[in-house]
């Protein structure tokens, strides 16, 4: 893992001061202080070490987050601490996978604030997820967006990209499946 971490730290210094498509493997290596073959011992390109890079990176305290607002402070310290890196990322080929991480991170939060919802017991695990993997994925896409297209990325003006979100809009979607789902039995059983 040593080896691997050069890799991804490399990368990560190297894109925070150029473009990815000017990164080469043999550049990488020699930053790492080893030979070229050894990047592809870990790795079969550049964008492997990107997705691998993406699966070893953390959001420090998401997992203690109680609310929306806690959740979108981390995602953006998140962002604040790799600025350069994921600018970068954002701006190349490398944008499905920082995409993934943060709908992957948003969806666990998701899924812990559906079981904070006491009706959330009426729903099965796959509502639970399907609600979770709808509002993640429009999370990032939104998330994703807001600092594709504006230079000067401010929280502020990051948090009005949501201001269309209720503070109970969790709730609601756990009440309105169960409703649904209610809704639907009882058309089921007429029949």
């Amino acid at each position: 893992m040593k080896t691997e971490r050069k890799f991804i730290d490399a990368l990560k210094t190297m894109m925070a001061e150029q473009p990815l498509e000017t990164i080469s493997v043999a550049a990488i290596a020699k930053k790492c202080g080893v030979q070229r073959q050894t990047f592809y011992y870990y790795f079969s390109d550049i964008y492997d070490l990107i997705v691998v890079t993406f699966l070893n990176e953390k959001i420090t305290e998401i997992n203690f987050v109680k609310n929306f607002d806690e959740m979108l402070d981390c995602f953006f310290a998140y962002y604040k601490t790799n600025k350069k890196f994921l600018d970068a990322t954002i701006e190349s080929a490398g944008k499905d996978a920082f995409t993934e991480f943060i709908q992957n991170n948003a969806y666990q939060v998701y899924l812990r604030f559906i079981s904070m919802v006491s009706d959330s017991k009426e729903l099965t695990t796959v509502e639970k997820k399907a609600i979770a993997r709808y509002h993640s994925n429009a999370f990032a896409n939104v998330f994703i967006n807001y600092l594709s297209s504006h230079k000067q990325k401010t929280y502020p003006e990051l948090k009005g990209q949501f201001e269309f979100l209720k503070d109970d809009f969790i709730k609601e979607a756990v009440n309105d499946t169960i409703k649904r789902k209610k809704k639907n039995a009882t058309q089921a059983a007429k029949k």
